[in-house]
């Protein structure tokens, strides 16, 4: 009976396999756009990973040779493992092979990303007084730094989250609704900021007169 047992080091998965009865080591590297495969310490293959994978992982299939049966290896989000004629080793479940990313999520994507784009758009006279001036006033003729980095990080939160909502395991309808109301409260955090970034200025400007 094929066995799975999963011992993880920081980005490294060593796996220890039956197969035609006898052991097996997979390890498993993650490196930034890559995992590397090796079997019995000796290289597989490695498997590139797009550039969107930070925001939306749907995962990834690779056959690879184990003892001359080919053994599917199955990597996700939050698990990686294997298959044989169809079937997972651990529990011998059916093998549901990775999903393509949804074309709905890039509408999502989109929306949250606009926020920062809007920002530079507006911004880029700021910018470039940031980069060139001797000093970044507080409110002078050049921007904060936070004043961008928030817009940022609201972004990239956005997209992550409606991301981890798209490879989670619910139905399309709940993704969608889910990044729905994601995309929703974090543009509402960005209007909020425009608000208080607004007051905060004009008081600013005031003092600035006396």
């Amino acid at each position: 009976m094929p066995d799975v047992i999963e011992e993880e080091k920081m980005k490294t998965r060593i796996y220890q396999l039956q197969i035609n009865y006898q052991p097996h080591t997979v390890t498993i590297v993650h490196k930034a756009l890559e995992y590397i495969i090796a079997v019995d310490d000796v290289p597989q293959q490695a498997v590139k990973v797009p550039v969107w994978n930070f925001f939306v992982n749907m995962g990834k299939d690779v056959t690879i040779d184990i003892d001359g049966v080919p053994v599917t290896v199955a990597i996700r989000r939050k698990w990686t493992r294997f298959a044989v004629d169809g079937y997972y080793l651990d529990n011998h479940q059916p093998f549901f092979p990775a999903r393509p990313v949804p074309k709905w999520y890039w509408i999502f994507f989109a929306l949250n990303m606009a926020i920062i784009a809007l920002c530079v758009a507006f911004s880029f006279y700021y910018i470039f007084s940031v980069l060139f001036s001797s000093a970044i006033g507080l409110f002078g003729n050049s921007v904060p730094v936070f004043t961008l980095l928030l817009p940022l990080l609201l972004s990239i939160a956005g997209t992550k989250i409606c991301g981890n909502i798209c490879s989670g395991e619910y139905s399309t309808a709940a993704k969608v609704i889910m990044s729905v109301i994601t995309t929703l409260i974090i543009w509402g955090l960005f209007y909020l900021y425009l608000k208080l970034y607004t007051v905060i200025f004009f008081i600013s400007f005031l003092f600035s007169w006396r």
